[in-house]
């Protein structure tokens, strides 16, 4: 019989364990682990010899996204935070900006359309000419004008009156007509600056002009002297208001 160093239990010969306390039988026996034992309180249990360490306890992980308690839906990922989405909402346009953009290409088209029709009319209606006819006079005149007096495609300077010819207006209502399109096709707040500006710069030409036709029509006949103010330059300077308006509303729409 094999008796048990730990326990005095007999064994039976070849026994490699005591049936009583599981202590090495051959070898000489593990020193017994102790614990101290805290009044009121249990004894931890004493595992049995040769039971491999239990692996130590870690405190579980979160993910940064997730806290204590939260519980992922079904099916969910486990992942950390989500990298974040970031998207650019587009500034959308109001109704100003659409009536303002829209004025404004009309009132491109009819500066345009004001080029062919009347800007100064003879002494008693005879005779109408047009903001193109005073683009050809300007050129033909420039191979006769005098000292002091300017006539070109552009501008027309004669007896203190200055006059610009229809090409301008040709010119601007077409480049007006052109960015007004731009900016309601783009929608673009930056073509109606453009349009500002080119409907200020036309606001004023027909200004000039129709304070040279009214300051005319008291003085003597003669390329200048002597016209009366046609629908043509009123149009002119009318829609070069409007398109001046229409471009600010299309900027603060």
């Amino acid at each position: 019989m094999a008796e048990c160093r730990k326990c005095g239990a007999e064994n039976r010969e070849g026994s490699r364990f005591c049936t009583r306390c599981g202590n090495t039988l051959e070898g000489p026996s593990q020193p017994t682990q102790t614990h101290p034992i805290v009044p009121g309180s249990q004894a931890p249990p004493v595992p049995p010899l040769g039971t491999p360490p239990a692996a130590p306890q870690q405190a579980p992980y979160y993910p940064p996204a997730q806290a204590p308690g939260y519980q992922p839906p079904a099916g969910a990922p486990q992942a950390a935070y989500p990298p974040p989405v970031l998207k650019g909402k587009a500034r959308s346009k109001g109704p100003i900006f659409w009536v303002g953009a829209g004025l404004v290409l009309i009132a491109g088209v009819l500066v345009l359309i004001a080029t062919w029709l009347s800007w100064t009319r003879a002494p008693g209606g005879l005779i109408s000419v047009t903001g193109w006819d005073w683009y050809d006079l300007g050129k033909a005149g420039s191979s006769f004008a005098q000292r002091g007096e300017i006539s070109n495609a552009f501008f027309i300077y004669q007896g203190s009156y200055p006059l610009f010819t229809g090409l301008c207006s040709l010119i601007l209502g077409g480049a007006i007509a052109f960015f007004a399109a731009l900016t309601l096709g783009l929608r673009m707040k930056g073509f109606a600056g453009i349009t500002l500006t080119l409907s200020l710069l036309a606001l004023g030409i027909a200004i000039v002009n129709l304070t040279s036709i009214l300051r005319a029509g008291n003085a003597a006949p003669g390329l200048i002297g002597g016209l009366q103010a046609g629908v043509g330059i009123y149009i002119f300077l009318i829609f070069s208001a409007l398109g001046l308006g229409g471009s600010l509303a299309a900027l603060a729409g």
